[in-house]
């Protein structure tokens, strides 16, 4: 989160070094990287959201009253790092564009992720195996992308469990957190049974047998 910091004052004299001057500024730095990003983003697999850098956004708190300037202005900004990012490198990107800004503006994580190792999609893991058999038994295509929103498997990751998510939604648009994220009917149906099929695959992997306790 960015506290954007600058000149306040009556709403009917123009300041100079205005915080809206500095709000400007750091959306202008945001929005040119998504640009960047979006051309990326254009040149791959649209769904495969490891592939570039999302950057959006998400809120922006200000302001007193409707004739006086305020003196500063928070705003959040969401960002993913694409597999291929460098975190140093990002960091000092975001550094610059802090130190635009001046007058005392300041930015804080609130949330932020240090590690999160990747978890293994081949031969070596039962689990990736069982998937990739059970799809194939049923005809279903597997497509294997990096999904930065699934930030519960994160959490999971860095415990040093690995983890994976699966979805059945097969031509379906991504409407994730939006006003009209709906599944059709048929699609959710035909993902039951496709789930039932690797459960059971899943479940008589050896590491599911019984033990003695």
């Amino acid at each position: 989160m960015f506290m954007v910091r600058g000149n306040g004052g009556h709403g009917s004299i123009a300041t100079n070094g205005n915080v809206m001057e500095g709000v400007q500024k750091l959306i202008n730095n945001i929005m040119e990287f998504r640009k960047e990003q979006n051309e990326i983003k254009s040149k791959k697999d649209a769904i495969d959201f490891g592939a570039y850098t999302s950057v959006n956004i998400n809120m922006i708190e200000g302001g007193v009253a409707p004739n006086v300037v305020p003196t500063e202005v928070a705003l959040v900004m969401d960002m993913r790092l694409s597999v291929s990012a460098d975190v140093n490198n990002t960091q000092n990107m975001i550094d610059s564009w802090l130190n635009e800004l001046g007058y005392n503006s300041t930015m804080k994580y609130i949330r932020r992720v240090e590690y999160s190792p990747a978890t293994a999609v081949d031969d070596s893991n039962p689990y990736w195996i069982a998937m990739q058999e059970t799809m194939n038994e049923l005809g279903v295509a597997l497509q294997e992308i990096v999904s930065s929103p699934a930030s519960d498997m994160i959490m999971i990751r860095s415990k040093g469990i690995p983890a994976f998510g699966f979805t059945t939604k097969t031509n379906t648009k991504i409407r994730a957190h939006n006003i009209d994220e709906y599944i059709n009917l048929n699609t959710f149906l035909e993902g039951i049974d496709v789930y039932v099929a690797l459960l059971k695959k899943i479940c008589n992997l050896p590491e599911f047998s019984k033990q003695e306790i």
